[in-house]
């Protein structure tokens, strides 16, 4: 995965990556925590089950993830396409 490799670099990229990452992570969490808190303190939402509770999160994760990796991907193929000058 490009996204490993770019982590990997010793450069301000990686942290921009890293950075990224982390939100789309704290974006989950905070998805997959909602449900459990809203229990415990009694306000439980009606509607859309245990299904939109714990899977949209994840699967919102993981097209996070796919977009990511293809936008290393151009950005990538477009930078070394340029040369140095």
């Amino acid at each position: 995965m490009q996204i490993v490799q770019v982590l990997k670099r010793k450069d301000a990229s990686s942290v921009v990556v890293a950075v990224v990452l982390a939100f789309f992570v704290s974006d989950a969490v905070g998805g997959w925590s909602t449900r459990p808190s809203d229990w415990l303190s009694g306000q439980q939402s009606s509607g859309g089950g245990w299904n939109a509770g714990l899977w949209q999160p994840l699967i919102t994760l993981v097209v996070q993830l796919i977009i990511f990796e293809i936008l290393i991907r151009v950005y990538t193929a477009l930078s070394g396409s340029q040369g140095k000058r």
